[in-house]
């Protein structure tokens, strides 16, 4: 299961990435892809925290 908790986490981080890259290549305000990621971090800390619950 441990295993699986950290392919997740990995995945996540990766699809960040490719997010971020497409807010910057629309030319996002940087304050607004803060604010975004800011959210994106405290979903996948909630998702993460009911995936080792279990």
């Amino acid at each position: 299961m441990e295993a699986r908790v950290a392919a997740l986490e990995v995945r996540i981080r990766q699809l960040q990435a490719v997010v971020n890259a497409l807010l910057e290549l629309r030319g996002r305000d940087r304050s607004l892809d803060e604010d975004t990621l800011r959210h994106r971090q405290e979903a996948q800390s909630e998702i993460l925290g009911r995936i080792k619950q279990r």
